[in-house]
């Protein structure tokens, strides 16, 4: 229909001492990929986080500001 299409999935709350913390990712952020894998919305985001493996480092780039960054998060645990 050659609509735009929305990719990734915004941060909106990041907890205090958290890996997301850790890995200074900020709120309003956008999550575009995970490991290489494209994130299409944020119920795509919660299922490709709960497939990975609790302690792996992983890459995300986030857009933040009109600009691609690269994050190295270390996955904690769901009470992390």
């Amino acid at each position: 229909l050659g609509l735009p299409r929305r990719l990734g999935a915004r941060i909106i709350e990041i907890r205090p001492n958290s890996p997301a913390a850790a890995a200074d990712l900020q709120v309003d952020d956008v999550i575009l990929q995970i490991d290489g894998t494209p994130i299409d919305d944020d119920d795509h985001l919660v299922n490709v986080v709960k497939l990975t493996e609790v302690d792996k480092e992983i890459s995300i780039v986030v857009l933040r500001g009109g600009k691609q960054l690269v994050r190295k998060v270390r996955l904690g645990s769901a009470d992390s």
